[in-house]
């Protein structure tokens, strides 16, 4: 072990449990009510492992983000389109949390849009989505940073909404929160060259934080986990935590899966484990992903009609609607006092074009020809080439 990562971790434990004036009263590790004995993140899982199998680097992902879209689609799906949605395993919703996490929904209409009544959401705004691309792009962008406390500053950019069939409808959904440790990672402890060893082997620096404390620990046949609670002075629900697992083998395997019946598993031995003296080391991390596309993990989770022509979204509109793309972008930072992450999702409805105008038929080059009817067997009276005049 290097000499200054020695160091670092005798700093570590000094400054480890020794309570001071602003964190004693949070040094109480959460009681937790027993867990329950269900699986209610299969889709979760589900679509991660199909992230995980589909993209390369870091996979960010927000499950609530992208179900609280779903749901919104759900009110304006029918028929077989409907039924696939409501097929999809997602998680439960009334589920009290002391995490002070900010939630937010819109439907962006194009100005000719009329939707039909009974459809809800937080916000409904009127967007000039098909003739004015810059303008509409601008409008959802902030509306994104303004419900993501400017961590997500762009979602759509306006050759989004110039692709394919003309855009009707846009519905976005926002997620956004920050925490404080319970017990938070001291400065001093921090070594700001530590080593990390990414998945090509390569060694990487990074700033590393310890600390030396009683956290909830748990360790099956292929992984280790720790849970880091968050403050959550006075608010009523479970307190949230960071769960932190570390594969024995290879990472992206491990991803790649990772069950709902697994993750479970992890869950419920970390609820019920006692707490232990450890020490941690957790690389400070701020990452923000580009937009990317659901679209693709999202049909190998079993969303497939409502990508198609033959969607039935008429509980919107009596248009002929279907979902062109699924947007998806996160930003997570993760450091000595706390965690903020924000997500937004946005999905793209587009309406059928009835009439597809052709290119014109120029014989400008060389053509075969013939003179024939269309209906008999006969053959032709004349077949030709035309090469030149």
């Amino acid at each position: 072990m290097k000499r200054t990562q020695l160091a670092i971790i005798c700093a570590a434990l000094l400054l480890g449990c020794a309570p001071t004036e602003t964190q004693a009263a949070y040094e109480e590790d959460p009681h937790l009510q027993p867990p329950e004995q269900t699986e209610s993140d299969v889709f979760a899982l589900n679509m991660f492992r199909a992230l995980v199998n589909e993209r390369h680097g870091n996979i960010i992902f927000s499950p609530s983000a992208t179900e609280a879209l779903l749901r919104m689609l759900m009110q304006g799906a029918r028929g077989k389109t409907a039924a696939e949605l409501v097929a999809l395993p997602m998680g439960k919703t009334e589920a009290t949390t002391a995490m002070q996490v900010a939630e937010a929904s819109a439907l962006f209409l194009d100005t000719t849009f009329r939707l039909k009544p009974g459809i809800t959401a937080d916000t409904v705004i009127s967007a000039p989505l098909t003739p004015q691309p810059t303008e509409a792009a601008r409008q959802i962008n902030t509306w994104a940073a303004q419900n993501t406390r400017g961590m997500i500053p762009e979602i759509i950019t306006p050759n989004e909404l110039k692709k394919g069939e003309p855009i009707r409808l846009i519905a976005t959904s926002a997620i956004a929160l920050e925490e404080k440790w319970l017990r938070p990672f001291h400065p001093d402890a921090t070594d700001t060259d530590a080593v990390f060893t990414g998945a090509d082997g390569r060694k990487i620096s990074v700033a590393m934080m310890y600390r030396t404390c009683k956290y909830r620990y748990a360790e099956g046949r292929d992984w280790r986990a720790v849970a880091l609670f968050y403050r959550t002075d006075g608010r009523k629900g479970e307190p949230g935590c960071f769960l932190a697992i570390l594969p024995k083998g290879d990472a992206r395997a491990f991803a790649g899966t990772l069950t709902a019946r697994t993750f479970s598993s992890i869950r419920n031995a970390l609820a019920t484990a006692p707490p232990r003296e450890i020490t941690i080391g957790l690389p400070k991390i701020e990452q923000r992903t580009p937009a990317f596309s659901l679209t693709t993990a999202l049909q190998a989770c079993g969303l497939r009609h409502i990508f198609t022509s033959g969607a039935d979204l008429s509980g919107f509109a009596d248009e002929d609607l279907h979902l062109q793309n699924v947007l998806h972008r996160c930003y997570v930072k993760a450091d000595e006092q706390g965690v903020r992450a924000a997500a937004v999702t946005s999905g793209v409805v587009v309406q059928k074009c009835a009439d597809i105008s052709l290119p014109p038929l120029i014989f400008n080059r060389p053509f075969v020809w013939a003179i024939t009817d269309l209906t008999t067997p006969t053959a032709p009276y004349f077949l030709g080439l035309f090469e030149s005049p």
